[in-house]
């Protein structure tokens, strides 16, 4: 689901150094937001015709050497901006080794002391991330949306010299992924094709709409849409000689979980569906109670908390209830209006806040997955389904959401449904300790080997029967 964190931005745009003044070296802060601290560092180069150079990481969120395109610094005042974000960053050099200024996103502004100093900022991949040489066969492969008429990519990963093959389709949760659904450096997705496909099961994993090497317009789509993208690699599975298509069943991470049984209602040859942290409740359920979830672990005061959510409550009524575009938006600035001073304890831009607040709110995505109830789909549901989910997750609480798609199955007498709640995991399925969004870039573990296991033992279950 949407990630309610402050994600810091990855593009710097950057104008020439002025008078020679120079930053070389290391620059790092830490940003508190929400209770999350936040590291940030800015190294700074000169390159060869005298022009400021930088790069970004922010070690917390697994994020590391973005190239900068433009810094600007002249008596010893720093300028960062990052236009497609909407962020800039502003600071005075106080002293030969700190900058004390503001960074701004979204309205909000955070203080940002920079010192020079080193903390680490090497990449590197997670333990459990897949390595070469493998032992099955990786083919990068392309597909048609044939409703929509442009090209989804991807990569098939085959168990090798074997036919009449169990495959699975993986699709990603909210939000722009790759085919390996990554996150905060973590690339769960490769990891679950890896484990699967040594077990005797293909998969395929690809690129969302508009992302990396595929095709398609991401920003104006919703969940309907990309089932349509998922319903296309289904097609096109079919289709492979080493494929079984009576073996072939779908994977959905967060909004995956609502998205595949979109998918398998329109196709009832779908095998079998595993469902890793869905929803089971309405969308605006959902983001009520991930916002309580996320800001008690944040540790937002109490009464600040009900008041966001109770704006929340109203901002979402209004969505769901107004059609016409014009008094949409009224209503909406009217509201935010009358609550900015409620909506949180930090220094905000109103202007800007309600302007990216609207913007956000009324995405075709956003307005679509408000209303979105899943339970009337996973009740028409036939295949076999294994709903699993971590106890800790804060973005779809395991224990509301497992509980309303068990109601929705217990109205369907063809149900095969198998539920699991896992402790101490969260909703990507890590072992965690904090619990909260930003241990997710933290810990080095990508996905519990208990939930790996159990979903290729589950999947093996399922696909065993003979055709």
């Amino acid at each position: 689901m949407k990630k309610y964190f402050l994600y810091i931005a990855l593009f710097l745009y950057t104008c020439p150094n002025i008078m020679g003044q120079t930053l070389s070296g290391q620059w790092s802060g830490k940003i508190n937001f929400q209770g999350a601290q936040l590291r940030l560092a800015f190294t700074f180069s000169q390159s060869e015709a005298g022009k400021l150079q930088a790069t970004m990481s922010s070690p917390d969120q697994s994020v590391y050497d973005i190239p900068a395109d433009s810094v600007y610094f002249v008596n010893d005042s720093l300028k960062i901006a990052v236009n497609q974000f909407g962020i800039t960053y502003q600071a005075k050099k106080t002293t030969p080794t700190k900058f004390n200024g503001v960074f701004e996103q979204a309205g909000f502004k955070l203080p940002l002391e920079l010192n020079f100093d080193a903390i680490p900022t090497s990449k590197k991949e997670k333990p459990q991330t897949p390595k070469p040489p493998f032992s099955y066969q990786v083919e990068n492969i392309t597909f048609p949306n044939n409703k929509e008429n442009f090209k989804l990519a991807g990569t098939l990963s085959l168990p090798k010299n074997k036919t009449n093959l169990p495959a699975v389709i993986l699709i990603s949760g909210s939000g722009k992924h790759n085919r390996n659904q990554e996150i905060l450096g973590h690339k769960p997705f490769w990891v679950i094709a890896d484990y699967l496909t040594k077990n005797g099961i293909a998969v395929l994993r690809f690129d969302d709409r508009g992302v990396a090497e595929s095709e398609g317009n991401f920003d104006d789509a919703t969940s309907k849409d990309f089932a349509n993208d998922a319903e296309a690699a289904f097609n096109y599975l079919r289709n492979r000689k080493e494929i079984n298509p009576k073996k072939i069943g779908l994977l959905g991470h967060s909004e995956g979980g609502i998205i595949a049984p979109i998918v398998a209602l329109n196709n009832p040859d779908v095998a079998f569906m595993v469902l890793l942290a869905a929803p089971g409740l309405s969308g605006d359920e959902i983001l009520l109670l991930q916002q309580e979830l996320i800001g008690k672990a944040n540790n937002i005061n109490p009464k600040s908390l009900k008041k966001l959510i109770q704006t929340n409550q109203k901002l979402f009524e209004i969505i769901k209830t107004t059609e016409d575009k014009e008094l949409l938006n009224q209503k909406l600035i009217e509201t935010l209006k009358t609550h900015s001073d409620k909506l949180n304890v930090y220094n905000i831009n109103e202007n800007k806040f309600i302007d990216n607040s609207i913007k956000g709110l009324t995405t075709p995505w956003m307005k679509f997955f408000l209303s979105y109830n899943p339970a009337p789909t996973l009740q028409k549901i036939n295949c076999p389904v294994f709903a699993l989910n971590g106890e800790k997750d804060i973005q779809v609480p395991a224990k509301e959401n497992l509980a309303a798609i068990k109601n929705a199955f217990a109205k369907n007498k063809k149900a095969k449904l198998t539920l699991k709640e896992y402790p101490q995991l969260n909703h990507l399925f890590q072992e965690c300790n904090l619990c909260n969004l930003t241990e997710y870039g933290q810990l080095e573990q990508s996905i519990s080997p208990i939930v790996l296991k159990d979903i290729t033992q589950w999947i093996l279950k399922q696909t065993s029967k003979k055709y």
